[in-house]
């Protein structure tokens, strides 16, 4: 005898399922579904950090583009070590730094832009 195929609500129901399914591995609040059985749904969650800080070498300055090429290391929670450039929250940022210069830096996680910038050891 042949399977019966699955109808349009049984279909839905299993779609439902799968998206309460990932959305209770993501948020974990529970909610009533659409038959009255427990599902888990999005809630609000704490805002993920806004800044994080980083060390660094710098490479390159690129001025016209208010950028900073950096060798970093790892940030801990937002990136994994390696060479990129940045913009910078202000222009004035880039005065006083020099490549080879190792840098303490805080970046905007939204945005990427480096917000400050402290030397903490200058190029030889």
């Amino acid at each position: 005898m042949a399977a019966r195929p699955a109808s349009r609500a049984t279909i839905r129901g299993a779609a439902i399922a799968a998206f309460a399914a990932l959305a209770a591995a993501t948020f974990g609040s529970l909610a009533a579904g659409a038959a009255g059985e427990s599902m888990r749904v999005a809630q609000a969650v704490e805002p993920a950090q806004k800044s994080y800080q980083g060390v660094g070498v710098v490479i390159a300055l690129v001025p016209r583009m208010q950028a900073l090429v950096v060798n970093h290391d790892e940030i801990k929670g937002f990136m994994a070590a390696m060479e990129m450039m940045y913009r910078v929250s202000v222009p004035a940022l880039l005065g006083g730094i020099e490549p080879g210069d190792k840098i303490g830096f805080t970046i905007d996680a939204g945005s990427a832009t480096i917000t400050e910038i402290t030397v903490m050891r200058r190029a030889k």
